[in-house]
């Protein structure tokens, strides 16, 4: 049943998400040809210059808008499937509630980290328009080729690799703990607010978003010392450095999983449990 919800769910996400999509890619392409007339030694007229920069404004604008525009379908998604009158057919469907939110859960991340893709896609695209006499050049390539040799040359390849995976592992996670994050905060405000939701749901988010920023800037004021510490230790020892990083990026990894299962059982009992389907 998993995989029928979560067709569904994909379907009705990704809808309208691409033109959305063709909108903004375009924008970008047509923003870097404008960005290389500003990045040209050639001189242009006033006009030109203005119009060109207007044009990129409009680029970051559009890509901005996209991710917003892919956030909002997913939330929206989620509210309504789950919190309005969609959502006592939903309930009704034999399928457990842990199912219902893993389809949620599941199609959010993917829309959410293919937005994410495309979002880094488009800016790149734009980059290599704007600077492509500086990036398409063979001194440039021969930088990156040095600097890749230089680190399989000092034996530090696995560490980059595994510190690789664990980026994109903790990029996952925090898409996932994110979407677990908006949908508490959209379960709470419709399950204990019968008028304005939505503004419910978003004054809760910020104000837990704050806490979590105030509780983050307190750690790392009490851990500058060690930080320091540390930082100075690893300028002279590359081996300690990457071991040190890789040790770091697990710890994270751990805890984002801890947080993301947390934030999952309490979605979990909020819908199983607070839910009115009358």
């Amino acid at each position: 049943m998993l995989k029928k919800l979560l067709r569904y769910d994909l379907k009705s996400l990704f809808g309208f998400w691409w033109i959305g999509l063709l909108i903004s890619f375009i924008l970008s392409v047509v923003g870097g040809l404008f960005g290389y007339i500003l990045n040209s030694p050639k001189e242009f007229s006033k006009v030109i210059y203005g119009i060109s920069f207007f044009v990129i404004c409009v680029a970051c604008i559009s890509v901005i808008a996209f991710f917003l525009f892919s956030c909002f379908l997913t939330y929206y998604r989620f509210y309504k499937n789950l919190f309005t009158d969609e959502g006592y057919l939903t309930f009704t469907l034999p399928v457990k509630r842990s199912t219902v939110l893993n389809s949620k859960l599941i199609s959010g991340s993917v829309l959410m980290i293919t937005t994410i893709v495309c979002v880094a896609t488009e800016i790149l695209t734009g980059l290599c328009i704007t600077l492509r006499d500086e990036i398409f050049t063979k001194a440039f390539w021969d930088k990156i080729s040095y600097n890749v040799h230089l680190i399989i040359e000092d034996g530090f390849l696995n560490e980059v690799i595994i510190g690789i995976v664990e980026i994109l592992i903790i990029g996952v996670l925090a898409v996932a703990t994110v979407n677990l994050f908006v949908y508490m905060c959209i379960s709470i405000a419709s399950s204990t607010a019968r008028k304005h939701k939505i503004m419910l749901a978003v004054g809760i988010y910020y104000i837990a978003g704050m806490l979590a920023l105030f509780a983050t800037i307190i750690f790392f004021m009490f851990g500058a010392d060690t930080l320091s510490y540390w930082i100075a230790k690893l300028t002279d020892d590359t081996s300690l450095f990457y071991s040190i990083i890789n040790i770091v990026l697990l710890i994270v990894i751990l805890l984002a999983g801890l947080f993301s299962a947390i934030l999952y059982a309490i979605n979990h009992g909020l819908i199983d449990k607070k839910l009115n389907l009358s």
